[in-house]
């Protein structure tokens, strides 16, 4: 079952694309909406194709995952999102995800010796036993309170609004109802 927030802010949406496509009355903005929400329509369609095929948290080109322990505290907190990219280029200081007996950690590089890494939870006092740079999932490039946002709020809104714009650009007879006068 959906959650009521979520159709609420599906509904915000709607409303949003609904009123953009009566109320916006200037060619050149519509020409610009109308280019943005067919781009962001061709990205949901990637990122559905990749859903299927993979089976995965693949979004584009990267992944997008949700921290499930405080290991990270003052950093990262448990349920806030990250996103992580591929990547050889690796330092110290870096946070990565990697596998550690078939889980998830995102964890930062403390050290790094040759292809051994060694990694350590800002909230934990120790450095975990070393990986190696096969086990490395990717490197944590998009994380906080703005990423939490979009994945728990703002693209529910953004989905609603471009699949209603999109919609309400191919019935354009909605403008006879503005012109008719009784």
């Amino acid at each position: 079952m959906i959650p009521i927030s979520r159709i609420i802010l599906i509904a915000i949406g709607v409303i949003l694309g609904i009123l953009t496509a009566i109320l916006v009355k200037n060619k050149s903005i519509r020409i610009v909406l109308s280019v943005i929400s067919t781009i962001v329509f061709v990205l949901l369609i990637v990122v559905a194709i990749q859903k299927l095929i993979y089976h995965d948290n693949r979004f584009l080109t990267g992944y997008i995952y949700r921290m499930t322990s405080d290991s990270m505290a003052n950093t990262l907190k448990t349920n806030d999102y990250i996103f992580i990219m591929n990547t050889n280029n690796l330092q110290e200081g870096d946070i990565v995800t990697f596998i550690r007996e078939d889980r998830l950690v995102t964890h930062r590089i403390v050290r790094i010796n040759g292809d051994k890494i060694i990694t350590k939870g800002d909230a934990n006092f120790k450095e975990d036993d070393y990986i190696t740079k096969d086990k490395i999932l990717g490197k944590v490039m998009i994380h906080g309170k703005l990423l939490n946002a979009f994945v728990s709020y703002l693209c529910y809104i953004i989905i609603a609004y471009t699949m209603t714009y999109l919609v309400a650009q191919l019935f354009p007879n909605y403008k006879s109802l503005e012109q008719t006068s009784y």
